[in-house]
């Protein structure tokens, strides 16, 4: 028996930990690899969807490959939240298991989602005044280690 069940459109490397070159198996090599850091688990399409602010079927229809044309904001939105390049998805140069992907931080990631969502200007300019006040503050908190200079040198 060689049919995989999948419906118009999907693609046999696009199954679970396929991980392939199509954009079907970099998204579920996402789902596969990246741990909620709040749960320890894989991510669920509830929880992206919640996050990125698309559908729980549209994420399924990507994940099948019944759908793999999204746009480019939805591109976006799924790099975000995923804390990766929008060329991950396509780029033969960065495989889908790339050890070097950064960390995805679920809050950042929806913070990101939610902040594209501002119109331009002065929400987004109150935004960023925020978020740079908070670094500040941080910064002054923990100040960065120095560097084998001199006592009291910068």
């Amino acid at each position: 028996m060689t049919d995989s069940g999948g419906g118009p459109g999907s693609h046999p490397s696009a199954g679970p930990g396929s991980g392939g070159s199509t954009f079907a198996g970099r998204l579920q090599a996402l789902f596969d690899e990246r741990l909620n850091k709040d749960t320890e688990k894989k991510f669920t399409p509830e929880e992206v969807s919640a996050a990125t602010g698309l559908s729980v079927s549209y994420l399924n229809y990507l994940l099948s490959g019944e759908r793999d044309n999204p746009t480019m904001k939805n591109i976006q939105r799924l790099a975000d939240f995923w804390g990766v390049s929008p060329s991950y998805f396509f780029d033969s140069a960065e495989p889908a298991g790339h050890a070097s992907a950064p960390e995805v931080d679920p809050d950042l990631a929806q913070i990101t989602v939610l902040a594209r969502n501002l119109p331009p200007g002065m929400p987004r300019a109150t935004l960023r005044a925020i978020v740079e006040g908070v670094a500040a503050l941080e910064a002054r908190r923990n100040p960065p280690p120095r560097r084998g200079g001199r006592p009291g040198s910068a």
